[in-house]
């Protein structure tokens, strides 16, 4: 195994995105060349593969990396995402029937905005007097 320069790393990266179709291996999106980074163990240090920066960002909560509240508490992180997939179909697949309290639905949307854009009008009006 050999370890980069940080000069190569660039190129290294885009070498991955373009084996990759420039589609991130783990979100399947299309991306520009600039929305990809190099994911790499923090323990081991080795490069798994060009990942949109998004998903590294999740991925590197759900690693651990010293951030997440499981990381030093010997959880697996296979198992752990495992059952976070298990845990998202299950309740996708039957819903409870209450919403949280601060979530707005599209239409509570749509009078909040108006109203957003009302209180600005009239700022705008009591300005220009």
């Amino acid at each position: 195994m050999s370890k980069l320069k940080r000069s190569e790393l660039k190129g290294y990266t885009i070498k991955m995105i373009k084996a990759n179709d420039s589609v991130c291996p783990l979100c399947e999106r299309t991306m520009d060349i600039d929305s990809f980074v190099a994911d790499h163990c923090h323990v081991t240090g080795v490069i798994r593969d060009a990942i949109c920066r998004n998903c590294n960002g999740l991925e590197g909560l759900a690693a651990g990396n010293g951030r997440h509240p499981h990381s030093n508490e010997g959880v697996d992180k296979i198992q752990w995402a495992k059952n976070v997939a298990a845990y998202w179909e299950k309740h996708e697949a039957n819903p409870r029937k209450v919403i949280y309290p601060s979530h707005l639905t599209p239409q509570e949307k749509i009078i909040a905005n108006k109203k957003k854009r009302a209180k600005a009008a009239a700022t705008r009006r009591a300005r220009g007097k």
